[in-house]
């Protein structure tokens, strides 16, 4: 049979987990904000600081952070989502806050029935929203998006979503690389049983 030998970029999943770690410290800020607003205990200069400790935070995260209410019967509505949609959805976050339909249009048409199975779910049963999905960019682009939200009450006791999204497309054509060697092996063995190697070193 023949195998291929290739380099394979894999997300580690201890990545995910410093994420879920991150999420948990933005939802308390972002928390701790709205009650400062209403409260109006807190001055001006440690509300300030609040908001530049979370900007620190989710700036300099590779992927896009946010928070959200979801809905099961319509599109979810952000309080919050990072810089990092510029990159990744290519829409300016102010755009996604003002309408969520932006980015709902993106959605693969294959990965709609998931994406609202995933929701309802996750609605009811008020559990952790955790995908991969595929999305087409304003310009275009095939991008895969693992996103995962963790659900979190406020002081008025809705539930939040606090969530990180990022880019998973290279692990995906990875995967599907994998997938058409295996096949390749199998064809060949099917075919021939002796036994051959095939080395790609890039």
């Amino acid at each position: 049979f023949i195998a291929e030998v290739t380099k394979i970029p894999v997300v580690s999943e201890e990545k995910f987990k410093q994420a879920v770690t991150l999420l948990e410290e933005i939802a308390v800020l972002l928390a701790d904000e709205g009650l400062s607003k209403l409260a109006e205990k807190e001055s001006k200069s440690a509300l300030s600081l609040s908001e530049e400790r979370l900007l620190a935070i989710t700036d300099n995260v590779n992927g896009v952070v946010y928070q959200m209410q979801l809905f099961p019967d319509r599109p979810p509505f952000f309080s919050y989502i990072s810089k990092g949609s510029m990159s990744l959805f290519e829409i300016d976050p102010a755009a996604v806050i003002a309408d969520p339909k932006v980015l709902v249009r993106q959605y693969h048409p294959d990965d709609v029935s998931a994406l609202k199975r995933m929701t309802l779910e996750s609605c009811l049963s008020k559990k952790t929203w955790d995908l991969e999905f595929r999305l087409i960019t304003p310009s275009g682009k095939l991008k895969w998006v693992h996103a995962i939200a963790t659900p979190h009450k406020d002081e008025f006791g809705k539930t939040f979503w606090t969530g990180y999204a990022m880019d998973v497309t290279e692990r995906r054509a990875s995967m599907e690389q994998v997938q058409q060697s295996e096949q390749k092996l199998s064809f060949y063995f099917k075919r021939n049983p002796l036994a051959y190697i095939e080395f790609n070193p890039s």
